[in-house]
Parts: structure tokens; sequence; C-alpha cells
């Protein structure tokens, strides 16, 4: 019996096949470091798809260890690992995530890094961060980071959620990045 992973990774080479596309693939979470393993196998078999042409992770970074970066090192079309950081000191990123976070995230970023793995930062914007912008970018290129991307967050549920941007907020992100 085909496992749903198996039958993920067989409709996405059908895809891309019927649409004669070459693609980009991301492993999201919750933590995709949890599961090691399985997170191997997922990658290692994407990885043999022709028409998959860049994989990427999005991590915590808190579990990066040397099996990770053992295993991160033997997937080829591996493009960058996306380590989440909701601010760009310990006290804001910690607000969002609980203490030590951003220890260990930072961690985990400088071990990918030092291995000469490629990485990227994911801030998600919110109520809590959205006046750090401009500290994740200096942060960004501070780490030497490749790429950074900049979400808001989404609320889902339609319940006014507390943490959720309004436009004026995300004009203003937008205005602050522009200025940058």
């Amino acid at each position: 019996n085909p496992t749903l992973i198996d039958k993920t990774i067989l409709q996405i080479e059908k895809a891309l096949e019927a649409w004669k596309v070459n693609g980009r693939v991301s492993i999201t979470g919750g933590e995709p470091f949890l599961e090691i393993g399985t997170l191997a196998s997922i990658l290692s078999r994407l990885n043999a798809i022709d028409r998959v042409t860049n994989l990427g992770v999005l991590t915590n970074g808190t579990l990066i260890d040397d099996a990770a970066i053992g295993m991160l090192k033997d997937i080829p079309k591996l493009g960058e690992v996306q380590v989440s950081f909701d601010g760009s000191t310990e006290l804001l990123h910690d607000a969002t995530r609980g203490v030590g976070a951003f220890n260990g995230a930072l961690s985990g970023l400088r071990r990918l890094s030092d291995n000469g793995i490629p990485t990227a930062i994911m801030f998600t914007a919110t109520q809590i961060n959205k006046h750090d912008v401009s500290g994740i970018i200096d942060f960004a290129v501070r780490e030497n980071v490749a790429a950074i991307t900049i979400e808001r967050y989404t609320p889902t549920g339609g319940v006014q959620d507390p943490l959720a941007l309004s436009a004026e907020d995300v004009r203003d992100i937008f205005a602050d990045v522009l200025r940058r």
C-alpha cells in the first residue's frame, strides 16, 4: 500500500511531467527535522525526479545537528535551508517562539552556513515584531544569508486575531523594505 508520502511524491512527478515544466519543492512543517529519517527519504526521492530542479527546507533551526548536516549534504538539488526568525534579537524572537528558541535557531543557521549549505531567513511579520523589519534585514546581512523572505501573519478561523496586521501595517512594512 502506498503511503500518503508515496502518493504525494508521485503526484508531484506526474504533474511536472504533464505540465512539461521543472519545479522547486520546499518541505515545511510543523518541524521537518523532527522526523529526520522521513525527511531524508522524501528529499532523496524528490532529488531523483528529473523535473524537480531545486529543493528547499523550512525549519525553526533548533534541530540542526551533525546528522542533519550530513543528510542535507547528500541532496545535490538542495537549494537552501530557510530558518524562521521572528525577530532580530533574542528577546523579540523568544517572545513568539519560547525561551531559548533564538539561540537554537541561530546555532542551526550558523551550523548550516559553516558547512556550506545555502541559507535563508523566513520572517513572519506580526503585531509583536512589525517594527523589526529593518532589524531582521540587518541581521540577515550580518549572518551572510543568501535570501530573506518577509511574510505577514495570516490568521485562520474567522476570528479577529491580535497578532494580525492591518492594511496600514503591511504598507508600512513594504515602505520600510523599500527604504532599505
